[in-house]
């Protein structure tokens, strides 16, 4: 029979200077082949140690030559996913402040980004199936060419009274939803590949280090889309509309090629080729239960953040479009270096790392208090007149909503990669995403709505009316996150799940006995066809 043990703790096992050095922890497979009848004994499981020992010199810069080509593809993966953040994050802020500008209400503004949402909600289901089936690569190209797409279509219109040629405020409106909805598409597609790629560079069981990618991909594309806020922001005002989107343009045209070239073609592809569609919706019930979870979470942020905040920052506090997309940048930049560095910051010391599931609860409980204190202390202020005011409760309370935020946001992107198979991933992704897409969509159409009319007044620069609309949408994203709370009340992982220090060796013999060993490293199991013990990943 053979078992996988330990080298440093096979008797004999030990050696010197090939590979297989006194204290090396790495596992082999020992195979234990005594004369029938004979005791198996110390001098016979060493001399086997040494044989698997050599034997696998050439597998292992066989698998080290694996793992490179796996970190080059999520480099290259997770750099194209990055920097297309930096121009969606730009392209949006072009679009929302121009519109602003030109006259529409916020509701208006809303609807052009509904099919943003809208399509992302099916790109994100059928994005990851495609990326199951034909591999990461094709999903992160055909969002590169969706984003080139979308902004082509609004290069013919660099000046604002160029949109007339489409007669009513409602024909515009459907054109930018129309051009919108392939940067929607764009999006999910390069974000399925930005986010898979992490489980596919980390072994089962190793979720300290999946944690570590995830946390760190998650942030460093948050404060990138906070750089292409204040982009988008200051090519509108000191280049000019046109110029803006032939930047962004030509920054996506580079990601191209290196894609092509770097990126291997099987990358994320599963082994299987069927696609069972009932299991692509029976996900589990931990899965199911995140993406309601985060699905509430991600509408109560952008039904304050993606249209009201900055429509309100610029009509009502009166700052420039660089102020403003300034204040939003700065505010997603800081809430992704909060993401990259959530277990030191928040989770380490609070004893949950890596988290589970059960963790979820607390937090979503604390933004939901963080966001009725700020609502409340929004509508006291607003009895005042005070503008210096409103600006001080919206720095303070938004800045500590993005650190809650952020720590909220790191769990659940950690959860979903830990929770999905392993062959399966892009799929899994794709499928919380669509979740994700779905609360965007709700939070914005409602933050839209909500805004422009809660409190009619005189229009969008009635100081009053807008106030208690903007205050509205934050009770809102109070009640969302608190549904979000609720729900996270069903995750039932069980402490101590994703790390085990100690677990059982199981070693079967051909008659089909086993016996068990508790020994430190990765879980074991056993092979029911004949003699041979194989690793087992943890159960996640």
């Amino acid at each position: 029979m053979s078992v996988w043990v330990p080298a440093s703790e096979v008797p004999g096992g030990s050696t010197s200077g090939d590979g297989c050095a006194e204290g090396d922890e790495t596992e082999m497979e020992v195979a234990m082949t005594p004369a029938e009848g004979a005791p198996l004994g110390e001098e016979t499981l060493g001399d086997a140690a040494k044989q698997a020992c050599d034997d696998s010199k050439e597998g292992k810069s066989g698998k080290k030559g694996q793992s490179t080509v796996a970190m080059r593809n999520f480099y290259a993966i997770a750099t194209a996913y990055l920097i297309f953040t930096m121009v969606d994050g730009a392209l949006r802020m072009i679009v929302l402040f121009q519109a602003n500008e030109v006259g529409f209400s916020t509701f208006d503004i809303a609807l052009m980004f509904v099919l943003y949402e809208f399509f992302g909600v099916f790109t994100n289901l059928f994005g990851g199936v495609l990326g199951s089936r034909k591999g990461l690569k094709v999903t992160l190209i055909i969002g590169l060419l969706c984003q080139c797409v979308s902004i082509i279509l609004l290069t013919p219109f660099p000046e604002t009274d160029s949109w007339d040629v489409f007669g009513s405020k409602a024909g515009k409106v459907v054109y930018i939803m129309f051009a919108q909805s392939f940067a929607g598409i764009a999006k999910d597609m390069v974000k399925i590949s930005g986010k898979s790629v992490t489980k596919l560079v980390t072994a089962e069981g190793e979720d300290v280090r999946l944690y570590k990618f995830v946390a760190r991909v998650t942030g460093y594309k948050n404060q990138l889309k906070g750089i292409g806020f204040l982009m988008g922001a200051f090519f509108l005002q000191i280049t000019g509309f046109l110029a803006g989107l032939l930047i962004l343009l030509a920054l996506v045209l580079v990601l191209l090629p290196s894609t092509v070239k770097f990126v291997d073609a099987g990358v994320g592809k599963s082994k299987s080729k069927k696609i069972n569609w009932a299991k692509v919706f029976r996900k589990g019930k931990n899965f199911n239960i995140l993406c309601v979870a985060r699905m509430f979470l991600f509408a109560s942020r952008d039904v304050w953040f993606e249209v009201p905040l900055p429509v309100f920052l610029t009509n009502i506090l009166g700052w420039d479009d660089i102020a403003a997309g300034g204040f939003l940048a700065g505010w997603i930049i800081l809430y992704g270096g909060v993401q990259s560095n959530t277990a030191p910051l928040a989770l380490k010391p609070v004893g949950c790392h890596p988290p589970i599931g059960p963790h979820l609860l607390p937090w979503a409980a604390v933004l939901t208090v963080v966001t009725a204190a700020m609502s409340a202390a929004m509508t006291a202020t607003n009895q005042f007149d005070s503008d210096a005011a409103l600006t001080a409760i919206i720095v303070a309370g938004l800045f500590l909503y993005a650190l809650v935020f952020a720590v909220n946001s790191s769990i659940h992107s950690y959860l979903v990669v830990r929770y999905s198979d392993g062959d399966k991933v892009a799929q899994s992704v794709g499928f919380y995403y669509c979740a994700n897409a779905g609360g965007r969509l709700v939070g914005t159409l409602l933050g839209g709505v909500l805004y422009t009319y809660w409190d009619e007044g005189a229009g969008d620069f009635d100081r009053s009316a807008r106030v208690k609309s903007f205050t509205a949408c934050l009770w809102a994203s109070a009640i969302l996150a608190g549904i979000s709370a609720v729900v996270s009340v069903f995750l039932k992982d069980g402490a101590g799940a994703g790390t085990r220090k100690d677990v059982e060796m199981v070693v079967a013999t051909s008659n089909g006995a086993a016996t068990t060993a508790t020994t430190s490293g990765r879980p074991l199991a056993v092979d029911n066809e004949g003699t041979q013990a194989t690793p087992r990943a943890s159960s996640v």
